[in-house]
Parts: C-alpha cells; sequence; structure tokens
C-alpha cells in the first residue's frame, strides 16, 4: 500500500469521531441519545458514502442491517424482560445478519472451514449450555436460528474475495457481533453477569468497524 493511499485512508477514516465520541459519552454518561446516536451516525456515514460518491447498490444492505440494529436495540432496550419482546429483538437482529450476509455474498461466497468450526463451537454451547435453560420453545428455537445466521454471517464475511484491509476490519466487526450476542446469551439465559459492562461496547465497536470497511475501501475505490 502506497504512502499517498494510507493518507487516503486516514482521511475517510476521520469521521469515525462522531460515532466514538457518541459511544465514548454513552459509556460515560448513559442517556438513550447518545446510545442510538452511535448507530444513526454510523448509518449516516455509510449513507453518505453511499449518495455522494460511489453509490454501489450493495452498500444499501448495510445501511438495511443498521436500520435493523437499531430497531433491535429499541426492542431490547425496552422489553427484554419479556419472553415475546426478546424474541421480537432476536428476530430483528436476526435480519440485520440476513442483510450483512447479502451484502458479503455480492462479494464473495462463505469459508466452509470457518463455518464448520463455528458450528462445532457453538451448536455444542446450544446443546449443552443453552437448551436446557432457555424458555418458551419459540424462543428457544429462535436463538437457534439466530446462532445459524450469525455463524453464517461471520463465515461469509470471511469468505469474501477481496484480501483488503477493509475487508477484514469488516470481518472483525462481525466477529465483535458475534462476541456481543455471547455475552447476552451468558448474561440473559446462563446468569453469568460479570461480562456484562463489555455487552454494548463491543457491540458498537462491531457497527465503527464496519463503518470503517466502508470508508476504507471507499478511500481505496475498491471493493470490500
Amino acid at each position: 500500500m502506497s504512502f499517498l493511499s494510507q493518507i487516503r485512508i486516514l482521511r475517510n477514516l476521520f469521521p469515525l469521531l462522531i460515532p466514538l465520541a457518541l459511544l465514548a459519552g454513552y459509556l460515560n454518561a448513559g442517556g438513550w441519545w447518545l446510545r442510538s446516536g452511535v448507530t444513526l451516525s454510523c448509518l449516516a456515514l455509510v449513507i453518505s458514502v453511499w449518495v455522494l460518491r460511489s453509490r454501489q447498490r450493495d452498500l444499501f444492505f448495510i445501511m438495511l442491517a443498521f436500520a435493523f440494529s437499531i430497531a433491535g436495540d429499541s426492542v431490547l432496550g425496552r422489553y427484554s424482560a419479556q419472553p415475546m419482546g426478546f424474541l421480537a429483538g432476536v428476530i430483528l437482529f436476526l435480519l440485520a445478519h440476513l442483510a450483512y450476509i447479502k451484502y458479503c455474498l455480492v462479494h464473495g461466497s462463505p469459508c466452509r472451514p470457518v463455518m464448520w468450526l463455528l458450528m462445532a463451537v457453538f451448536l455444542g454451547y446450544y446443546v449443552f449450555c443453552l437448551l436446557p435453560v432457555v424458555h418458551p420453545w419459540p424462543l428457544s428455537v429462535a436463538v437457534l436460528a439466530y446462532i445459524f445466521i450469525s455463524i453464517l454471517s461471520l463465515s461469509s464475511a470471511w469468505g469474501m474475495r477481496a484480501q483488503s484491509f477493509g475487508k477484514w476490519l469488516f470481518v472483525v466487526g462481525i466477529a465483535f457481533l458475534l462476541f456481543s450476542d455471547l455475552l447476552i446469551s451468558l448474561n440473559t439465559f446462563m446468569g453469568i453477569s460479570g461480562f456484562r459492562r463489555m455487552i454494548m461496547p463491543t457491540y458498537f465497536a462491531s457497527q465503527i468497524f464496519v463503518t470503517a470497511s466502508v470508508l476504507c475501501c471507499e478511500a481505496k475505490g475498491v471493493e470490500a
């Protein structure tokens, strides 16, 4: 990568100071507008790339994923104590993952070794840890479906054709989302609350890394 390309990437990543500042404010003071502002600012940055610069049609799926994430976060923030409310939130985040998968499939196909490795780990976690404690059964089925979709999401990100820096930013973003979901399951279903404070930072790190991927690839003028 040339020095000029590095300068262009750094210049394009500069707007990430907005969601980073909002995230710092939320972690320090809380507040719903700061919490929702992180994802909204990431969405606005992706829209700016789509409208003002590249007009790449695949970016629509990133925008859709962020929109579903905002809705899912809103539902879980208000109704997570109710089983059906939690189910609704799971479904909305499942749709966000589907949008991410569609974006990835435009640029490649799932990496099978990564997919089978994740299947072995997370299906074992579901069968031995979650299945005995997740009730009612519609929620248990939704959690299982969510695990499958999450695995497909990360393996699809890994399998994107381009080997650019932007691609790996995207992979890290999806990995952060999967890790955040794991922490939620530990807290909600397993009663392990020691990692609770890491849930929101890792969730927002996911969206910031995905946005960084879009900005980075736009700077290089290549696909993610």
